[in-house]
């Protein structure tokens, strides 16, 4: 229990940096006109926050030693594409209108 108390805010904004660069992509392919872009965006946006937060609860509660190594290694190799992806989408920021 300590452990999940400990990554909950990490996991949670890891989850809510990839549901925000779908729902950002899916942004601008509205203002550019694809309809079809931001539809899947939306998607994406909701499903990837779905499948990780599920194997986020699932490793969490399973409880095993195995589910915790897991569990762990899925919060820092999370954490390490959540930079990476803020790090390389800020390079390509630009205001939508």
């Amino acid at each position: 229990a300590f452990m999940r108390a400990f990554l909950a805010v990490p996991g949670h904004m890891g989850f809510a940096v990839f549901m925000g660069i779908f729902y950002g992509r899916a942004k601008i392919a509205e203002s550019n006109g694809n309809k079809t872009m931001k539809i899947v965006n939306m998607i994406l946006a909701y499903l990837s926050a779905v499948c990780l937060h599920g194997f986020y609860d699932a490793t969490a509660m399973v409880q095993t030693p195995l589910s915790s190594l897991l569990y762990i290694g899925f919060v820092v190799i999370m954490y390490i594409v959540v930079f990476t992806l803020i790090k390389r989408e800020s390079k390509t920021d630009r205001p939508i209108y």
